[in-house]
């Protein structure tokens, strides 16, 4: 992983301007105390009015210095705290995904599951349905085929009576007969 990569988003200017400026006071320092060891003389221990402007320009360099590096090291907590600020968003970031990816799927089989257990309730009630009309179904077969039964009884008793009915009116027609005979024979015997 990239180091500047994380701090991207961050106000980098006034770590830079800092740095930049620890850097100048260090090059004036170190001019200054170059400048020093090649012009003093050891003979001359008496110190003129420009080395007194030089150690005061020194010394506020310095403090200049050690406050920039101060505020160096405040600005380096500052970046490690967002540096450790942000791998752990990161990471929580990476758990809230893995989360929420967990609870899509979990939610995917459950619209599965739920529309299965749909499918399979309009089954069972298209079974049911088809069921009772079988039922029905029965019933009206069984009630017409009792209906057949009487018929046919019926029927037989019909055939029976018509029998019935041919013996007789045969029988009435010999009758008949024997009585056309019989008055044929009178009016027969009266001429």
């Amino acid at each position: 992983m990239n180091f500047f990569g994380a701090f991207s988003g961050l106000p980098l200017r006034p770590l830079l301007l800092a740095a930049g400026a620890a850097a100048a006071t260090a090059s004036i320092y170190t001019y200054v105390k170059r400048s020093e060891d090649t012009t003093a003389e050891p003979e001359d221990t008496t110190e003129g009015p420009d080395t007194e402007v030089v150690k005061d320009q020194m010394m506020k360099l310095l403090v200049s210095k050690i406050q920039l590096q101060d505020r160096v090291k405040e600005l380096e907590e500052l970046l490690c705290e967002a540096h450790r600020d942000c791998d752990l968003k990161s990471k929580e970031k990476e758990q809230e995904q893995e989360a929420h990816s967990i609870l899509l799927a979990e939610k995917e089989e459950m619209i599965k599951t739920l529309t299965h257990k749909e499918e399979f309730l309009k089954e069972r009630e298209t079974h049911n349905i088809l069921q009772a009309e079988n039922n029905d179904m029965k019933k009206s077969i069984t009630q017409l085929e009792e209906e057949k039964d009487e018929m046919k009884k019926s029927i037989t008793q019909l055939e029976e009576e018509k029998d019935e009915m041919k013996k007789s009116i045969t029988q009435l027609e010999e009758e008949k007969d024997e009585m056309k005979k019989t008055l044929n024979n009178k009016e027969e015997f009266l001429k």
